[in-house]
């Protein structure tokens, strides 16, 4: 059972270290994508198949034949390695593109924000000057001086309340970014844990090299993996084969004894069948 669990295993693994793959290689050379997926498709099975068949043929096998497979299943090995590299690596490129880009929307929203905060700012502060100004006449000059400073309070005013428009307009477009924001952080939150674990630090670049690890570790347990399991269920089945061939090796002297019982040469008890067993 463990054999073809085992084998089962094998397989599985190697099918999705293909796709992941084939995927990378696709995106390397994306003006030629049909041919190279069924350029994939077709070195996976072999490099699959080569496996087994060299296992199974290694004492027959030509020198020549043995060698070129061992190399042709390591280069098919290196190659499903950097596709699968290639094909993560652009993964966590996009995810760092959309949170660069929703990052870049948001800031030149709330710089806008800031903008006409300061405006509303400069618009309060003269409107303050101006009723420091008549505060500090007398009645008489007050009220001519505020009639005076009718159109330009007026326009102040309307200053500020298109400012504040504006503000609840950005702020609006800006609250799905900032909610898209905090959603691409949360799916970036693990790796920050793992590059500060691992590193220290946080930053970019640290952030960048930490990617690039964990890339690598999944690489090199993928598809390497799926081989040597294979090897693992071809040794199983191997053992399981030659331990079936032994166990029916006494069959042929048992019928042979049983074909003398009945012509009256011999008899036999079943302890003697037994001891043959």
């Amino acid at each position: 059972m463990i054999n073809y669990l085992t084998f089962s295993v094998a397989i599985l693994l190697s099918v999705i270290a293909a796709y992941f793959s084939i995927a990378g290689l696709a995106t390397i050379f994306a003006a030629a994508m049909i041919p190279i997926i069924v350029m994939g498709s077709i070195l996976e099975a072999a490099k699959v198949v080569s496996v087994s068949w060299l296992y199974r043929h290694w004492d027959v096998c030509p020198s020549a034949i043995k060698y070129y497979l061992i190399v042709a299943i390591a280069v098919l090995m290196f190659i499903t390695s950097m596709g699968t590299f290639g094909y993560l690596s652009k993964s966590h490129i996009e995810q760092s593109t959309l949170l660069g880009n929703t990052s870049v929307e948001l800031t030149l929203l709330e710089q806008e924000i800031e903008s006409e905060r300061r405006r509303i700012d400069n618009a309060q502060r003269a409107l303050a000057s101006l009723d420091r100004l008549v505060a500090e006449s007398n009645t008489e000059n007050a009220i001519n001086l505020r009639q005076r400073q009718a159109k330009e309070r007026k326009q102040l005013v309307s200053e500020i309340s298109l400012a504040n428009s504006a503000i609840k307009d950005l702020s609006a477009k800006a609250l799905p970014l900032r909610k898209e924001s905090i959603k691409q952080e949360v799916e970036v939150g693990p790796i920050k844990y793992i590059a500060d674990l691992t590193i220290g630090d946080s930053s970019q670049d640290n952030l960048e090299r930490a990617v690039r690890w964990v890339i690598l570790l999944i690489v090199v347990v993928f598809d390497p993996l799926a081989i040597v399991l294979l090897l693992a269920a071809n040794v199983g089945f191997s053992k399981q084969k030659q331990k079936s061939d032994l166990d029916l090796s006494w069959m042929p002297r048992f019928t042979m004894l049983k074909q003398k019982k009945k012509s009256g040469i011999i008899e036999i008890d079943e302890d003697q069948i037994a001891t043959f067993k």
